[in-house]
């Protein structure tokens, strides 16, 4: 990458040095807070803003308050956690809710190079640095109008913007393919289940009806049985024995310990009403059942889990392929017919009295090797564009820093 001719010292540790044109400015004599009270009836939120890129996606999410107005061009800018780098160039009107600043620029810079700037992984470190408040880490706005800043003339801004939009526009486009690829993929893992838990794995297995719309055709030769044939709920709380138990959440990875130190997330008083979960039961979340990332886990470990949540020891059944059957019904949310309620709750005598067809256990173990075989196959794959997607990111990252802080000069020759 080409390089000015001449720098000089910034004087300022996280930019070095800068073009000797360059001027050092204080960010409040080019950018003014926004205070004015919020009258669009449009609100963003945090969640609206995308780390890192500075893309807006909108959600159901209704914000409460007035927040700040918006006008088009504004920086809105995420002062909670600033490592997260929420920075969005505002495209429509609307009021700010939350923990935003809302930054105007003057006439006398380019508001697209401004916004780039607040992208930049320096700024973002340095405002980073500088936050107050342990659990909820903000940075002041005073600190941020107060940072010395390298700008180039306005010409020069708008020539570093037209580069950057070229550049960042291609790996943002590369970004894009690679996360649908990534999207596709996890559809294809759950084809295989699915396909897998419901027909099996012969294709040359002879099929009949299941009479149930969520499994469809099923080999000829699997029992049909019920919930309550396989599974048997357990009740055991755990009182005053709470020390002797790990603590453990059920998430989209699965069954995991949950680290009480970190603070995180919501805890009862005391734990005496969770309940014990032992090394190969199932847990179900039998409510929210549309709102919960994931409706089913496979213990590995013992330990204990809120009392909201039904435990189940399986009989006779593998529990690998009972797994990776309720979590194809949990990924096809294949059991809307039996909600009941505001919160989606499926009744236990309901869940309990399912039907469910089953193979032999040696078919039992032969699919769930298929399924562990395919399935890491895919996750091989999708772990591999994760990390070119994280690499591109990186590389964006740096060529932001490096043109907006003057290391590498985009004027033509």
């Amino acid at each position: 990458m080409k390089r000015y001719d001449k720098y000089k010292e910034s004087g300022i540790s996280w930019i070095g040095d800068i073009p000797e044109h360059w001027e050092m400015k204080r960010l409040k004599s080019r950018l003014s807070l926004v205070k004015d009270r919020g009258t669009n009836s449009i609100k963003v939120g945090l969640e609206n803003i995308e780390s890192f890129t500075g893309r807006f996606f909108p959600s159901e999410s209704l914000f409460d308050g007035e927040g700040v107005q918006v006008h088009i061009g504004d920086i809105v800018y995420g002062k909670l956690r600033p490592y997260l780098c929420k920075v969005w160039l505002a495209s429509f009107e609307c009021s700010a809710i939350g923990d935003f600043y809302v930054f105007r620029c003057g006439s006398d810079c380019d508001k697209r190079f401004m916004s780039y700037l607040f992208l930049s992984a320096p700024f973002t470190g340095v405002c980073n640095a500088s936050t107050y408040g342990a659990k909820m880490p903000r940075v002041s706005s005073n600190f941020i109008l107060s940072l010395p800043i390298p700008l180039p003339p306005l010409s020069e801004q708008k020539m570093i913007v037209s580069y950057l939009e070229a550049k960042v526009g291609q790996m943002d486009n590369l970004v894009a393919k690679r996360e649908a690829q990534i999207a596709y993929l996890r559809e294809l893992k759950q084809a295989v289940i699915a396909k897998a838990v419901t027909q099996g794995i012969d294709p040359q297995a002879p099929l009949r009806p299941s009479g149930i719309p969520w499994i469809g055709n099923v080999p000829e030769h699997w029992e049909r049985q019920r919930c309550k044939d396989i599974l048997t709920e357990s009740k055991e709380h755990v009182g005053d024995k709470c020390d002797s138990y790990t603590l453990l959440s059920l998430t989209i990875n699965g069954v995991v310990i949950r680290d009480v130190s970190e603070g995180k997330g919501k805890y009862p008083k005391d734990f005496e009403t969770y309940k014990v979960v032992n090394p190969g039961n199932l847990i179900f979340c039998l409510f929210d059942v549309d709102e919960t990332p994931r409706t089913v886990g496979y213990a590995h470990l013992q330990g204990m889990i809120t009392g909201a949540y039904n435990i189940f020891s399986v009989e006779s059944v593998s529990v690998d392929y009972l797994c990776y059957y309720f979590i194809s019904l949990d990924d096809r949310k294949a059991l809307k017919p039996l909600y009941k309620g505001l919160r989606k709750v499926v009744p236990l005598p309901t869940f309990m009295s399912m039907p469910i067809y089953l193979p032999p256990p040696s078919e039992q173990e032969a699919i769930v090797a298929y399924i562990n075989r395919k399935t890491e196959e895919i996750d091989s794959l999708i772990a591999m564009t994760e990390q070119e997607i994280a690499r591109v990111r990186e590389l964006k990252q740096t060529v932001i820093a490096d043109v907006v802080t003057g290391r590498i000069n985009v004027q033509p020759s």
